[in-house]
């Protein structure tokens, strides 16, 4: 077998694939991400996002059956935590076709502290409400934005939100 060959053979394996993909992940790059991804692309404006926000990522496959791999995926970051929520827990089932993820199926999404969309919802509402909020770089119709500069512009106002929370 060549070298070449190995090398594809290798590639193909859907755990090497979720693997590479799952590593592209931690290191937040989504360009490497969507070089794993067969049609769809990784979203660079929230992997800026969870750079800004000191995002962790971390995972252990689960199983694999053919083509799918079963992966117990946890994310970490200060947004989680100025929320109240800690850790963000989630089971991904990653199909994998060709050398490719051609699908991803998220479920059992949980945090270890609370209800992240009822923190999430508090966090927003409380947020509209300081005075001098009105920055573009934060919200885009009544919602917040998850991009490099939201994240910037956003660390002041986990903190002060934090300390309101568990003061």
């Amino acid at each position: 077998m060549t070298l070449f060959a190995l090398a594809f053979f290798v590639a193909a394996d859907p755990a090497s694939v979720v693997r590479g993909y799952l590593d592209a992940l931690r290191s937040l790059d989504s360009a490497k991400m969507n070089g794993f991804l067969a049609e769809r692309t990784a979203n660079a404006d929230m992997r800026a996002f969870e750079r800004g926000t000191h995002t962790r990522w971390s995972w252990k496959i689960r199983s694999i059956d053919g083509g799918e791999v079963v992966v117990d995926e946890t994310e970490s970051n200060d947004f989680y935590d100025a929320l109240g929520v800690g850790k963000r827990l989630q089971t991904c089932v990653f199909t994998v076709r060709d050398g490719k993820i051609v699908r991803s199926d998220v479920s059992g999404m949980r945090h270890v502290r609370g209800n992240y969309r009822e923190a999430y919802a508090r966090f927003l509402e409380w947020l509209k409400m300081q005075p001098d909020v009105d920055d573009s770089r934060l919200l885009r119709d009544g919602d917040l934005r998850f991009t490099a500069e939201s994240a910037r512009a956003i660390k002041p106002w986990l903190k002060k939100y934090a300390s309101r929370r568990s003061g």
